[in-house]
């Protein structure tokens, strides 16, 4: 007679508890440019707290567990990422022109033909598109803001991430049980 019982466990089951959640739900708020890793840590951190109702942990213990969470996450995301990158490196490969396909130079030109042809150097840097992306601070929080205009925008910076964000906000996460989306009133 009362839906309310069975919609609480209905939430409970897939959101009560932030280890029984979809790590894509995680995944989507570290790809949020406003969220990132800081914003997950303070929810979890709220979460913990909210469930240490009889204070069996200290506020440090607290901290701790939600220190690890994130990076349990982000780790994830890490080994999603791999795949993306090692899908864009074969993709990259079997596509790749040779240098007379891409540019066309004469003589005259040759230095700067050679210029655009050559290949960039590897970076020396051990830091990811991704580890870079989660590094650098949140955006500051827009009413109007549009998380995936800002994806679009940011494609240059992290061209993996923005594809891997791309097709995970993309994503259903969810979905509503067909006879559970129907009402029925009883007069």
């Amino acid at each position: 007679m009362f839906m309310v019982p069975d919609m609480k466990d209905k939430y409970d089951k897939y959101w009560g508890d932030y280890d029984t959640i979809s790590d894509y739900v995680f995944f989507v708020t570290l790809l949020d440019p406003q969220c990132k890793s800081k914003f997950m840590k303070v929810v979890f951190t709220q979460m913990l707290k909210a469930k240490n109702k009889d204070n069996k942990m200290t506020i440090d213990e607290i901290e701790s567990k939600a220190r690890a969470k994130v990076i349990d996450i982000e780790c994830k995301l890490d080994k999603f990422f791999k795949t993306y990158l090692e899908r864009s490196n074969t993709t990259s490969s079997s596509q790749q022109k040779t240098p007379e396909e891409v540019v066309n130079f004469d003589d005259e030109n040759e230095f700067f033909g050679s210029y655009l042809t050559s290949r960039s150097f590897p970076s020396t840097s051990s830091e990811s598109q991704l580890q870079r992306y989660l590094n650098e601070d949140p955006i500051g929080f827009d009413k109007g803001y549009d998380i995936l205009t800002w994806w679009k925008n940011n494609a240059v910076r992290f061209p993996i991430v923005a594809r891997m964000a791309r097709d995970i906000l993309g994503m259903q996460i969810s979905t509503v049980a067909s006879k559970s989306h129907s009402v029925t009133v009883v007069e």
